[in-house]
């Protein structure tokens, strides 16, 4: 076990590098910097609503391809990782595939562990933390390509449960769509109608209302409501109007 000094000069080291990142922005290279030191290859931070656990935005070091693969396929909803942070603040380590028997497994989580697999990693270790917005909840997970063997939680769980927990009130929603993995692809995927569509529900109108200034049917307004909340990964209209504020589709 580590003395309580070393533990204390290393949270100090930590948050004195993470506070100098963060005034330059470049938090997330020195983070990933901990994480290798750590032993650990790569990192992701997430913010995820509460209340649903939909990613919101994420920004990565993992590699590019299985992000891009993850977000597009949707494996956060069936993620068992996700789904165990999300019932407890607890942290976890574990081996993909190794919740399947706690959760449902579905032909999704299936492809999920198949895709984990392919790119290489072998055991990930995430905490939970509240975010910045009341709503938001931030994981962080240490990924590695060498195997749970490489860390004894006995010998380096605290470390790593403290540099993540730092690390992911550090790391904040990027500024830009671009450097987002997770978030919506707005103006992009939106069509122009449901744009619209969205904007006049923003500004207080009825469904009827925004069927006669656009000159449509109501069923026509109710589809593009149903395919603009589905695109944004959103429950009810209320969120699908604060997801569409936050990527900059509406103005409130």
């Amino acid at each position: 076990m580590q003395s309580n000094s070393y533990f204390r000069n290393f949270m100090i080291d930590v948050l004195d590098r993470l506070t100098h990142a963060s005034a330059c922005g470049e938090e997330l290279e020195v983070a990933q910097d901990l994480v290798e030191e750590l032993g650990g290859d790569a990192l992701l931070v997430s913010g995820v609503d509460r209340a649903t656990g939909t990613p919101n935005w994420a920004r990565s070091t993992m590699r590019e391809d299985f992000l891009k693969h993850y977000f597009a396929e949707r494996f956060a909803d069936t993620d068992p990782f996700i789904a165990h942070l999300k019932m407890s603040m607890e942290p976890i380590l574990a081996v993909p595939g190794s919740l399947a028997k706690k959760h449902r497994v579905s032909p999704l989580s299936m492809r999920l562990k198949q895709s984990l697999h392919e790119a290489g990693y072998r055991a990930l270790y995430g905490v939970i933390i509240p975010g910045r917005d009341p709503a938001e909840r931030v994981i962080t997970t240490f990924c590695t390509t060498k195997g749970p063997e490489i860390m004894s939680m006995e010998r380096d769980g605290a470390e790593i449960r403290a540099a993540l927990t730092l690390i992911g009130s550090f790391v904040s929603r990027p500024t830009s769509q671009e450097d987002n993995f997770a978030g919506p692809e707005c103006r992009g995927q939106l069509s122009e109608r449901e744009c619209e569509v969205l904007q006049l529900l923003a500004d207080g109108h009825r469904n009827d209302r925004i069927a006669g200034k656009l000159e449509i049917s109501e069923v026509t307004v109710r589809k593009h409501l149903r395919s603009a909340r589905r695109k944004l990964g959103a429950a009810t209209r209320d969120q699908t109007l604060a997801i569409a504020a936050r990527w900059g589709i509406v103005k409130l």
